[in-house]
């Protein structure tokens, strides 16, 4: 049959479509959304079979009840071909493994799949046992247990229905039959079928051809259809022939639905994959798919961490994730008769990321924080810090106003200043006392970036310097050039002393009799053209001090009232600048 070849969506385009990308584009409803798959397991028992491997005893494969009405050695099949249908649909074959234990893996939710196994020593397409898949429920797993005489019975009945009547796998209801294990009180048509089918099974025979067993599966089969149509009547009597099958439907011969390749931006994606999308930003998806052209269109749905979505048709679609998240996502393909799932696929919907960037300005003003990398849609306070002797004026840049902290949201790369001023300028005064002069007499500068020139003191004649001093008296330097250091960092307003004194010495004056000692009754004088100092009465050893005498050249005398006959000293001394006291002697003769 001719194939016609289509363009379908791939899991991440649904997966974009109605969770990850919410609001890119509208999907029509359907009213069939797909279903996230499931499994089905179960191991195969049975006679007649060259197959065969060990026995098969129940024990741990099935309830104690297995194999209730088998008469004969049942045994376990190795290598048989396993078939699993749904209503008059295949859906899927596979082979048992050594231990007889059979695995379908992405079966579409239902009720009532039929598992039939054929035994390769016959040509005539018999069964060899039967087994019946209850209820599947969406993303989970049924397992049939071990194939027996009930299992197989059911199976049968479960066909029958389909082929013979309008009922449906979902419409079949085989809850009370199950519950009525292992007597079946109150379905005795179904508990005759029993031994019918134990009787050819275990001969080796076709179920499908024998006439009694048919007669019993007709009677069994409409028992049960009752609990769905209690007016259902199949006309079954001795030697009962099946009626011949209803006329092939729309879907008889199709062939399901085949994803060849799925592509993300050209990029081949497979099944079990991790894919990184980012958030906000377009991608082209392709997804290949061939069908027999049968049915109808093909339509596509998914599941999205086990939630149905809605379905489109669609060649390539260009879409746009809006949401983050991680996402597990199964796309389902269906032709109007089959459907086929494939997935999953791991979506990682990554956020989209800004930088931030901040500066000061000027650098020297402050900082300011909050600089970075943040996902999309992130508030980002910030905040400016003045150094010392600044001042915050405001925001410029992606930010304004004088707000401080504020906010920026990232919807974007940002770029963010902090503005400062620097505080009002300082004025340092420099004034001199008597005896002296300053050179700079005062500087205004600014109170952190101003560098101060300082100033040089500069004495008077007959005058020396002290010192600078603040303005609370307290010692500075000594230097005559003077430069104030900043306190805390900041220049500060503040008057600078230069401290002068006026140039004087000490003189020590020692007067001696003639004989050489000391003898104080006497008075000294120390004088020039300008000054005199004295007459000063001499201490009783002598001696007499003078303090603060002006530096220069002086005469220095001593006088004895009443003693005519000594002749009174007198000697030439030059008074310098100092601490310690001269010391000077005078001797009368």
């Amino acid at each position: 049959m001719k194939l016609s070849f289509k363009t379908i969506l791939p899991i991440i385009l649904i997966s974009a479509l109605l969770i990850l990308l919410t609001g890119c584009f509208n999907v029509p409803s359907n009213e069939s959304p797909g279903l996230t798959p499931g499994t089905i397991t179960g191991i195969i028992a049975a006679p007649c079979c060259t197959t065969s491997v060990e026995s098969a005893d129940g024990e741990t494969t099935s309830p104690e009840y297995w194999c209730y009405y088998c008469e004969k050695e049942w045994k376990l099949q190795d290598g048989v071909e396993v078939v699993l249908t749904y209503g008059e649909d295949e859906v899927a074959t596979t082979i048992t493994d050594e231990n007889g234990e059979y695995t379908f893996t992405d079966v579409p939710p239902g009720k009532n799949y039929v598992i039939t196994t054929y035994c390769p020593d016959y040509d005539d397409d018999r069964p060899l046992v039967k087994d019946v898949a209850l209820e599947l429920v969406e993303g989970g797993s049924f397992d049939t247990k071990i194939t027996d005489i009930v299992s197989t019975s059911l199976g049968l009945v479960v066909d029958f229905l389909v082929d013979f009547t309008i009922l449906g796998p979902e419409d079949i209801v085989l809850d009370e039959v199950i519950a009525d294990k292992p007597d079946f009180p109150n379905f005795p048509k179904f508990k005759k079928l029993i031994p019918e089918v134990v009787r050819v099974l275990e001969a080796c025979q076709n179920v499908d051809t024998d006439g009694d067993l048919q007669d019993a599966l007709c009677r069994a089969a409409e028992e049960v259809g009752k609990e769905t149509i209690p007016t259902l009547v199949l006309g079954c009597g001795p030697g009962f022939t099946p009626p011949p099958p209803p006329p092939p439907g729309p879907c008889a011969g199709n062939v399901a639905p085949s994803i060849s390749s799925v592509l993300l931006d050209g990029t081949p994606v497979l099944v079990g994959d991790t894919i990184h999308v980012l958030v906000g930003t377009p991608y082209v998806v392709t997804v290949n798919a061939s069908d027999d052209g049968i049915a109808n269109p093909l339509t596509y749905s998914a599941t999205i961490d086990g939630n149905p979505v809605g379905s489109v048709v669609s060649n390539v679609i260009t879409v746009t994730p809006s949401v983050a998240g991680t996402f597990e996502v199964f796309v389902n393909v269906n032709d109007g008769c089959t459907i086929t799932s494939w997935g999953p696929v791991t979506v990682i919907v990554d956020p989209r990321t800004y930088i931030l960037t901040t500066a000061a300005l000027p650098s020297e003003g402050g900082s300011v924080s909050g600089a970075g990398t943040y996902n999309s849609g992130t508030v980002v306070p910030i905040t400016a810090s003045p150094n010392l002797g600044w001042t915050f004026t405001g925001w410029s840049g992606d930010l304004s106003g004088t707000n401080n902290p504020s906010n920026v949201t990232m919807d974007g790369n940002k770029s963010v200043t902090a503005n400062f001023e620097e505080n009002a300028d300082v004025t340092i005064n420099y004034v001199a006392t008597t005896g002296g002069s300053v050179d700079n007499t005062s500087e205004t500068l600014a109170p952190t970036t101003g560098v101060a020139v300082g100033s040089t003191a500069a004495a008077d004649s007959g005058y020396h310097f002290v010192n600078w001093a603040d303005s609370g008296s307290a010692e500075v330097s000594t230097n005559l050039y003077f430069v104030p250091a900043k306190v805390g960092g900041l220049n500060v307003a503040e008057t600078y002393t230069a401290n002068f004194a006026e140039n004087t010495g000490c003189l020590l004056v020692k007067v001696f009799n003639p004989t050489g000692e000391g003898f104080g009754a006497g008075t000294v004088t120390l004088f020039n053209s300008s000054m005199t100092f004295g007459p000063y009465d001499t201490l009783a050893n002598g001696w007499y001090t003078f303090t603060n005498i002006p530096v220069g050249t002086y005469t220095l005398k001593a006088d004895r009232p009443g003693v005519a006959s000594w002749v009174r000293p007198s000697i030439e001394v030059i008074i310098v600048i100092g601490t310690e006291c001269q010391e000077i002697s005078l001797h009368y003769e």
